[in-house]
């Protein structure tokens, strides 16, 4: 069974945590108990920063993030970089 994180007031804070909080210790108890899946994230775009991506990627995970462009003005110009080198392989996929 995998667990959830809930958001919480955390000891002594005055303000209720928040959803990247939340996401930090999920994904480190994840990888604390499920050292031997090969864990594949779906994330909106509350997680497209550099932190998280960087904590993912540190446990070998992949990951799929959900984010328009034009609202990531950084992601937008780091993906074109990664477009011109050839880094980044489209599939297109027709359902009939």
């Amino acid at each position: 069974m995998i667990r959830f994180e809930p958001i919480l007031n955390q000891d002594g804070a005055q303000k209720n945590d928040c959803e990247r909080n939340a996401a930090k210790r999920l994904c480190k108890a994840l990888d604390t108990r499920y050292t031997d899946l090969k864990i594949i994230l779906a994330e909106d775009a509350l997680y497209t920063h550099a932190p998280h991506i960087r904590q993912i990627s540190g446990y070998g995970w992949r990951y799929i993030l959900n984010a328009k462009l034009d609202s990531h003005e950084s992601l937008k110009r780091k993906f074109a970089g990664r477009c011109a080198s050839g880094q980044v392989k489209e599939l297109r996929i027709t359902d009939p």
